[in-house]
């Protein structure tokens, strides 16, 4: 079995109640569970919770739902939250390679979950994870060097033309579990988990695998003007006036 993972709390900071809030006629969490749920690869979708809300629109599409715990804190890393949800997986089911998907970052195309488990499943032997990467348009950049008291000083520095740069981003992420749980350890006699980096679970030559996506799938929504931002580019790149049909007629297409 090949799960999705998909977490989304009901709260947020700096754009309250983001996953719930309308993103190209849909509330924004809804766009990914529908993602996960057309992807030909992917054996059942589990949304990690802490609102009746959002369960409610998970179970739409035949989500199962995993209750977030108060331990499993509000404002912790999403690590902790995909670990936890791991673990309670594993007490029901036998999997060993999982997809986590984060809602906030909803511009996929229909076929990027399956790109990205058919790369993994190509490549397993040599990688333990793998995410999707864009190559950033072409600019200069300026390295800042402070030289002794005299104050800041700046240059360009002109990306070498010879290479091709790629940059990461949450598009989606595919790992091993136990890879991934010997990032995230639990303390003994604690019940909390606890973040941990001493064990990056990879393989000695340190390969992780990717797809890459297109420039425009690269963001990831913090704020209102992300939001507003993504909205742009979701229906102009990728809905193009078709709404949620496109990934439906991709799920038909197994």
């Amino acid at each position: 079995m090949v799960p999705a993972i998909i977490i989304a709390k009901g709260h947020s900071n700096r754009l309250p109640h983001k996953n719930i809030l309308p993103f190209c006629g849909l509330p924004l969490v809804e766009w990914s569970i529908i993602q996960a749920s057309s992807a030909h690869l992917i054996d059942k979708v589990f949304l990690s919770t802490d609102s009746e809300h959002i369960a409610e629109i998970g179970r739409k599409y035949n989500a199962e739902i995993i209750w977030r715990k108060s331990k499993v804190g509000e404002e912790v890393s999403g690590g902790y939250v995909v670990t936890y949800a791991l673990r309670e997986l594993q007490k029901k089911y036998d999997f060993d390679v999982f997809c986590s998907l984060l809602p906030t970052s909803p511009c996929r195309e229909p076929n990027d979950i399956d790109r990205a488990v058919k790369a993994f499943n190509e490549n397993k032997r040599n990688i333990t994870r793998l995410s999707a990467l864009y190559c950033p348009k072409e600019m200069t950049v300026y390295e800042k060097v402070t030289w002794r008291t005299d104050g800041n000083y700046y240059f360009p520095v002109i990306w070498n033309k010879n290479y091709r740069y790629l940059n990461g981003n949450s598009n989606v992420y595919i790992s091993y579990v136990n890879n991934y749980l010997n990032l995230l350890s639990k303390p003994e006699g604690d019940n909390a988990i606890d973040l941990r980096w001493e064990v990056y679970g990879i393989p000695e030559n340190g390969i992780a695998g990717y797809i890459e996506i297109e420039w425009y799938q690269q963001f990831d929504i913090d704020d209102k003007d992300d939001f507003e931002f993504c909205e742009i580019l979701m229906e102009r790149y990728i809905l193009k006036g078709r709404g949620p049909e496109i990934y439906k007629q991709y799920a038909r297409s197994k």
